[in-house]
């Protein structure tokens, strides 16, 4: 079996009760039917406790107040004080680490809806490297399991990342490269042509590819009054989602009213003042670019190759480019609000944004719906949205 994680994946370490937030509240904690029945043979005073706490028909625990039944007021789990780490469910003991499974390969990664994992991340100035390993472990079954396209998709990934990693490029001129071959991808899985892909893969590779497609991107470029009517209705797109936190729908209408409710004039102005007050903002502590670069490939890493079980592989790369494009849109109007961003505000951007969307697999499936019908996320559109 292969195992793959990106090179900070040991860092993380649970601040529990130091962490600005909880993983315990806003969200249904599902528990694990080994570790029900643990539950169930607990004795005394506890064990009433916590057989009083599980809803046993769902299998989740209770909550008050959106926040776990046992979370209590110093944001600690009294399941970990009262029993020890042993008799946490697998939820809440991996909890943010993340794992896609696959015929014969497991990528495991660190989730951003995590604030210290997305401290983790955005704070990380190199190119992330992704480590493999073979270990000897049994593989589940997986019928129907397309050997030959999660192979393609392996390969295409690893030239996106590389592309996104180009440092030589302005980082959304990357993300075009990187949208175009999933474009290209996906236009040989619908065709079944997947012995032309090595040859695409191999072209988009070459340091030649780069000048061929600046200059194929050239018309997506300077069409700011366009990108301003595209972007307001992509950014649209969250208020379709189901919502965990009411503070998120609260903070994304007034970020929507701040950015686009005084029409494309005021808003390219303030644009054009954001992205210069990034280029110079020391109190990040780190190149916003760099901190684009890292949301890119940390969504590319995570979904793309799961394209393997929907043959979507363009849709999975519309996640990993519109997720930064939103992101950096609700960063401009945190600034237009405060008059000024931190990285502590960018952490809080991404980690939230990333929970509301990330952790509600109905999120997902609704917005590759949306990405496939709606105008605002064809090609031309999205180009023009990275690069104008």
């Amino acid at each position: 079996m292969k195992y793959s994680i990106p090179d900070y994946y040991h860092q993380f370490n649970c601040i529990a009760m130091e962490c600005e937030d909880t993983c315990c509240a806003g969200w249904e904690i599902m528990i694990d039917p080994k570790t029900l029945d643990k539950y169930k043979n607990v004795k005394g005073g506890f064990g009433n406790c916590l057989q009083n706490s599980i809803e046993l028909r769902k299998g989740a625990f209770k909550q008050y107040g959106h926040r776990c039944a046992f979370l209590n007021d110093d944001n600690l789990c009294d399941i970990y004080t009262e029993l020890g780490p042993s008799m946490l469910c697998d939820t809440c003991r991996t909890y943010p680490r993340h794992m896609e499974e696959y015929e014969g390969a497991r990528d495991l990664s660190l989730s951003m809806s995590c604030p210290e994992v997305a401290r983790i991340i955005l704070s990380h100035e190199e190119r992330v490297r992704f480590l493999t390993k073979e270990k000897k472990s049994e593989s589940g079954r997986f019928e129907y399991f397309d050997a030959i396209l999660y192979a393609k998709l392996s390969e295409a990934r690893n030239c996106i990342i590389g592309t996104l990693q180009n440092r030589k490029l302005d980082v959304n001129l990357r993300a075009a490269i990187s949208f175009a071959l999933a474009h290209d991808i996906q236009n040989r899985i619908n065709s079944q042509e997947y012995s032309t892909m090595d040859r695409l893969i191999n072209r988009y590779k070459t340091e030649k590819i780069v000048d061929c497609m600046i200059d194929k991107l050239k018309p997506y470029q300077c069409k700011e009054d366009i990108r301003f009517e595209i972007i307001k209705k992509q950014f649209a797109i969250l208020f379709r989602l189901e919502i965990l936190r009411s503070e998120w729908s609260d903070a994304t209408r007034l970020a929507f009213d701040q950015l686009y409710g005084n029409g494309s004039k005021e808003y390219l102005g303030n644009r054009r003042q954001f992205l210069l007050y990034m280029k110079q903002n020391e109190e990040l502590g780190i190149q916003f670019e760099t901190i684009l670069e890292q949301l890119y490939v940390y969504f590319t890493y995570t979904y793309f190759s799961g394209a393997v079980y929907d043959e979507n592989a363009y849709g999975k790369m519309k996640l990993a480019v519109i997720s930064p494009l939103i992101i950096q849109e609700l960063c401009q109007a945190r600034w237009q609000i405060k008059g000024f961003l931190t990285f502590g505000d960018v952490v809080e951007i991404t980690y939230s944004y990333s929970r509301e969307v990330e952790h509600l697999d109905k999120n997902l499936k609704k917005m590759e719906k949306l990405f496939g019908k709606k105008k605002e996320f064809y090609f031309e559109k999205i180009l023009i949205s990275l690069l104008s």
